[in-house]
């Protein structure tokens, strides 16, 4: 169950990470995506971590490490976008 809690969580932050970041959202797909993929990931090692048990809903250490996860995999895309935009504007000869 706290699975679909880190799906919810991840959707949560996607949608602010990308709003937050750019001042509207760029590609609602690509960071609500980001967003679970994540928390999911980040929410499973940190359950992993602190040995705890994976179906509570509400595991506060399964929470953060599913923010930090989500944020974490946000921010590494926007990386890539802005340096494949970088890459090919100066390609272009407009930097």
């Amino acid at each position: 169950m706290s699975v679909l809690a880190w799906i919810v969580l991840g959707l949560v932050v996607g949608f602010m990470f990308g709003n937050i970041v750019e001042g509207r959202a760029k590609g609602y797909l690509i960071d609500l995506g980001s967003g679970i993929v994540g928390a999911v990931i980040g929410g499973l090692i940190a359950t992993l971590i602190i040995f705890d048990n994976p179906m509570k809903v509400l595991d506060p250490y399964s929470l953060i490490g599913a923010v930090v996860g989500a944020v974490v995999v946000l921010t590494a895309i926007r990386t890539v976008r802005l340096r494949r935009r970088a890459r090919a504007e100066t390609k272009a000869g407009l930097n």
